[in-house]
């Protein structure tokens, strides 16, 4: 599904590229393996320390969030990448992959909060 959502990418490269970065040690993470590294920290419910320990370790959370085989993300990066995502940016993007999975008939109209569609 969010394959299918590439502008959500566009969304979050507002936040996590900084003009200011400089090309030093090794390669950053994606803009995608950061947000989807996020999915996997409030869907699992795991700490930053956690999430670090089972990247390497997860077959399934590394093709998830689509880490390469070198790429081995300390709880640092990844609490310093996630954090950089704004909630206004969040709130952007999960209204757009709602929409999406209800067009898509993920989500059922009677599933859904009387707050959400009045948000719309």
């Amino acid at each position: 599904m969010l394959d299918g959502l590439p502008e959500i990418l566009v969304e979050l490269e507002q936040d996590l590229l900084s003009q200011k970065a400089k090309v030093t040690g090794r390669k950053g993470l994606s803009v995608e393996s950061v947000f989807r590294c996020m999915l996997l920290k409030q869907i699992t419910g795991v700490s930053y320390d956690m999430l670090a320990f089972h990247s390497p370790e997860s077959n399934s959370f590394r093709s998830f969030a689509r880490l390469g085989r070198d790429c081995q993300p300390g709880k640092s990066a990844l609490s310093s990448n996630i954090r950089r995502i704004s909630p206004q940016t969040l709130k952007t993007i999960f209204e757009r992959i709602g929409l999406s999975a209800l067009k898509q008939g993920f989500v059922l109209w009677a599933l859904i909060s009387y707050e959400w569609i009045a948000a719309l």
